[in-house]
């Protein structure tokens, strides 16, 4: 077995927002795709708009049916949980500076796995669909957009695949719990739940997860949030984000971790002392002081972050990770109900779902 890249849509500029359609034009399993948003900044400094906030979605398509829907935060999210690293990116707030992320969407157990995979051959018209809208603050006329896939030769396609999508997306209340049937047609690998509210923590947003089958039959988890924290640091380790932040002092930086543990900086010019402080929310406690004690301003820092839970997204898995007989047996039972009790109103959650589907 060999791999092979395919660029099914070499590097383009595309309109400042819009939806692109492109076809999976390939003989071969696809084992991972790759989406590759570029930007501009504009003249003004983009205080962390970051070219991964404006995908609002990516979809895998054949027809009218939908296999997979991630939006941009979901899929940086859930990369990291799939590879155990962030996907390549640079972030900067800088003026007039470009900004990208390769965003990759696996198929598989790992990259290059023989038994699940994205064999197109048994599609009608497989596409992918890429939708975005630019910040007011990026460069009008500068998006570029790039796909490419990674097959697999001499490798017959898989019965299926594992793919990921959207179950629903609906805005939180001050309290109260939210339930959502999950579907019960195939097996679900891995379980996401995004809680996301600007300046808000997101075990506050949702402070209780519980999983009911079949009215209490089974359940396989009623936890609280600080319990679910627990398990996603145990069960998947950290993650690092990188971004060049143009900072003010005494202000409170998105780290784009649910939980950030620990943080570090330095600027440019190496005239500021800079000071990190995380403790354990999204923001930084960040501080830019001179020698003399003077507060900085507009201060081109680069801040490394380390923690949880990239861009708010929750993961649950279920059974070991590579054994299929061991995932969520869905199928076994009438209904699936997932409570979510909600902490914080005007919040925005989505529920997503990793099945191991046939095509």
């Amino acid at each position: 077995m060999m791999y092979r890249d395919v660029e099914l849509l070499p590097e383009k500029t595309v309109g400042d927002s819009g939806t692109e359609t492109v076809d999976l034009d390939v003989t071969d399993p696809i084992t991972e795709l790759v989406v590759r948003l570029g930007l501009t900044n504009g003249a003004a400094t983009a205080d962390q708009k970051i070219p991964t906030d404006i995908i609002s979605k990516i979809e895998i398509v054949d027809g009218g049916t939908v296999y997979a829907s991630v939006t941009g935060p979901e899929a940086a999210g859930i990369a990291f949980y799939e590879s155990g690293v962030y996907p390549p990116c640079w972030y900067t707030d800088r003026a007039s500076n470009g900004q990208n992320i390769a965003l990759p969407l696996y198929f598989g157990r790992y990259v290059g796995d023989p038994l699940r995979n994205l064999d197109v051959s048994k599609m009608r018209n497989p596409q992918i669909k890429v939708t975005w809208s630019k910040d007011t603050l990026h460069l009008t006329g500068y998006v570029k957009l790039y796909i490419r896939a990674r097959v697999l030769t001499d490798v017959p396609g898989a019965a299926s695949a594992l793919l990921v999508k959207n179950v629903r997306t609906f805005t939180t209340a001050a309290s109260g719990d939210e339930d959502t049937e999950l579907p019960t047609d195939y097996p679900i690998r891995r379980l996401f739940v995004r809680p996301y509210k600007a300046s808000e923590l997101p075990y506050q947003v949702v402070s209780h997860y519980k999983l009911d089958c079949d009215e209490g039959r089974f359940i396989p988890f009623d936890l609280a949030a600080a319990r679910v924290n627990e398990e996603v640091k145990q069960t998947f380790g950290r993650c690092t984000i990188r971004q060049l932040i143009v900072g003010d002092n005494a202000t409170f930086p998105d780290s784009f971790l649910g939980i950030a543990e620990a943080a570090f900086g330095s600027c440019e010019t190496g005239l500021y002392i800079v000071n990190c402080f995380a403790s354990g929310t999204p923001y930084i406690n960040f501080h830019l002081l001179s020698d003399a004690g003077a507060g900085g301003s507009e201060v081109v820092t680069e801040m490394t972050c380390l923690g949880y839970l990239p861009h708010y997204v929750y993961a649950f898995p279920f059974g070991l990770k590579d054994d299929p007989a061991t995932w969520f047996p869905a199928p076994a039972y009438r209904k699936v109900k997932l409570r979510l009790t909600q902490g914080v109103a005007s919040g925005t959650c989505s529920i997503l779902v990793q099945q191991d589907r046939p095509l």
